[in-house]
């Protein structure tokens, strides 16, 4: 899940394992999509793959 999220920032809403869960996004849509590769992409790839971000997760979605 949390892995997907790498793709949905970029605009990509299907990949070869899963796909988003939302409702299709509206063609119109005014905001930017983050660039895979982009310092900002890689920055936030840093953290969900992180080793302790993966382990932890799992708590924060039972709170």
């Amino acid at each position: 899940m949390w892995i997907g999220l790498l793709h949905h920032v970029t605009g990509e809403h299907e990949w070869s394992l899963d796909a988003c869960q939302h409702d299709p996004l509206l063609s119109d849509r005014e905001k930017d999509w983050i660039q895979k590769g982009s310092t900002p992409h890689k920055a936030l790839s840093d953290i969900i793959l992180s080793e302790r971000w993966l382990k932890e997760v799992p708590k924060y979605l039972k709170f």
